[in-house]
């Protein structure tokens, strides 16, 4: 799990400036993501595309947010 964890911060690096991929780099780490993604669901496959669909929703949630504090600041 820690393996399929790295795989998805290190993507969320290299996509750091879009969406909320940021959050992820800045508030977890291997180990928090994989309580993050597996203690939510413990049933869910351990593979890559499971992962990655699971943080998918979060990154967009949190892109979400990040407009919303954008448009209310003006």
């Amino acid at each position: 799990m820690n393996e399929i964890a790295q795989k998805i911060l290190d993507l969320a690096e290299v996509h750091y400036t879009e969406g909320g991929w940021d959050v992820l780099v800045e508030c977890h780490d291997a180990a928090s993501l994989v309580d993050l993604i597996w203690g939510v669901d413990p049933d869910l496959p351990v593979t890559f595309e499971a992962a990655y669909d699971e943080v998918v929703g979060l990154v967009e949630i949190w892109a979400d947010r990040q407009a919303d504090a954008r448009n209310s600041a003006f």
